[in-house]
């Protein structure tokens, strides 16, 4: 018991709260309709430097494009700045990912031309077997407020 507890010291309490998503995920159903579109997730995660990586694909029926993102849940601010291939636009793009209550959180914010076009959050969670997304924010002056679960 004694080395059970002086291993937890060693374990930083990122590790401890974030939650274990890994798997296929499909058979999505959008409560409201705003993300119908959505149809599969495939998540992994791993231990990097005492933080959890989790890298999650998603299938976009409507789409029919796939899109896999790497996210480290170590709560820092990440930003990217990349420019729209069609427009030419400049996009500037913030992400902080944390885990807590085990959840995964992932806060994001963009903006174009020194205007906000997006601020939403994602928050992943087990729900027994099934994952459960629930999307909240503003997108392109839109609100967004849905939870999509998948088998």
């Amino acid at each position: 018991m004694k080395w059970f507890l002086l291993a937890l010291i060693f374990i930083p309490m990122t590790v401890l709260s974030c939650p274990q998503l890994a798997g296929k995920f499909s058979n999505c159903v959008s409560q409201n309709g705003s993300q119908s579109g959505t149809s599969s997730f495939t998540i992994t995660q791993r231990l990097l430097n005492g933080a959890t990586v989790y890298t999650i694909s998603t299938f976009d029926s409507e789409t029919n494009s796939d899109i896999t993102e790497s996210v480290t849940a170590n709560g820092s601010m990440i930003t990217r700045t990349e420019t729209d291939s069609e427009t030419g636009m400049v996009i500037e793009s913030s992400f902080q990912t944390t885990c807590k209550n085990n959840q995964l959180e992932i806060k994001s914010k963009a903006s174009a031309s020194g205007q906000i076009i997006a601020d939403y959050s994602m928050v992943f969670q087990k729900d027994g077997p099934a994952l459960k997304v629930v999307y909240s924010g503003v997108v392109f002056e839109e609100p967004i407020n849905d939870i999509v679960t998948c088998q």
